[in-house]
């Protein structure tokens, strides 16, 4: 059953005796896969420690036995979800995307996955990191998952996109409108000019109830607020080292920006703050995951006894 490769016999010439090196593995771990094949049961986790889980899943991978975990992969695997603990220990997202790649955990995949993509950033040297500082291309576990330049493509995809957010509502503050004498002015009786008077100190969305000098400083304010806001933020003017963060670091900066914008009491309704955080918002968090990377969880899923 333990197929790992181990070097040859030596023989002495004046008696012949096998020496066979046992490979350096985890003693405990590999007691555990022992107990298992031997169905000692009895002596199996019933629960298992995240780093016991990871040792469990490398050996299993080395000597190609995955599918003895069946009767367990469900009970251990419930308790590393994040539903029973949050993500973000360091060392966490090569442990979970490993275990969860060998026992074709989808779920518990797409979350570890979709953690680092958030949490991945660009060191002092250019390398891709984790949260923690770690290189991920020093990981032999994450390599083995083919995904460093998917992860390295999406962070500045989503960063770029995020970061649009702001230039575009600057630019639209900025435009200029239609001059007041061009605009048509409000005639009727005196209560219906009382109504839209009152409609233009509350303003609205480019001006809806408002004639051009209600707009102008609504728009003014705004531009003025949003540009001190960036400021504070470190994002006015844009700093060239922001390519190198997080996207989850840019995401909370962006959204400290948004509560910086001071709100004008008389032009609540136009405030850029809403349409901001629905923008930020719509920038993806979610992992699509390659047709190659379905079908081998699929293939592992089917092993082990979970939903494909």
């Amino acid at each position: 059953m333990l197929r790992a490769q181990a070097p040859k016999s030596s023989t002495s010439k004046k008696r012949a005796v096998s020496l066979l090196e046992l490979p350096e593995d985890d003693p405990r771990i590999l007691a555990t896969l022992l107990y298992i094949i031997h169905n000692r049961f009895g002596n199996v986790f019933d629960k298992v420690t995240r780093n016991d889980m990871f040792r469990i899943t490398i050996l299993t991978k080395k000597y190609a036995m995955t599918e003895v975990l069946r009767p367990w992969v469900r009970q251990w695997t419930k308790l590393l979800t994040p539903a029973f603990r949050p993500l973000g220990e360091q060392g966490e997202d090569e442990a979970l995307l490993w275990i969860s790649w060998e026992l074709g955990h989808i779920e518990l995949f797409e979350q570890a996955l979709g953690h680092l993509q958030e949490t991945c950033k660009i060191d002092g040297q250019g390398k891709l990191v984790d949260g923690y500082g770690v290189c991920v291309e020093d990981s032999d576990h994450i390599k083995a998952l083919n995904i460093i330049d998917g992860l390295a493509a999406r962070r500045i995809e989503r960063i770029d996109a995020l970061m649009l957010c702001m230039p575009k509502k600057v630019e639209s503050l900025a435009a200029t409108e239609q001059s007041s004498s061009a605009r048509p002015h409000a005639k009727g009786p005196p209560e219906a000019l009382a109504a839209t008077s009152q409609k233009m100190t509350e303003c609205s969305v480019d001006g809806l109830f408002g004639e051009w000098r209600h707009s102008e400083s609504c728009r003014t304010w705004y531009l003025g607020s949003v540009i001190r806001s960036l400021a504070r933020a470190g994002y006015y003017p844009m700093p060239p080292d922001v390519m190198k963060s997080s996207v989850q670091e840019v995401r909370t900066r962006l959204g400290s920006v948004c509560r910086g914008i001071q709100l004008d009491g008389r032009y609540l309704f136009c405030s850029p703050v809403f349409e901001l955080r629905s923008s930020l918002d719509k920038v993806d968090t979610n992992i699509s995951l390659t047709d190659a990377q379905r079908r081998h969880l699929q293939q592992q899923a089917v092993k082990n006894g979970l939903p494909p």
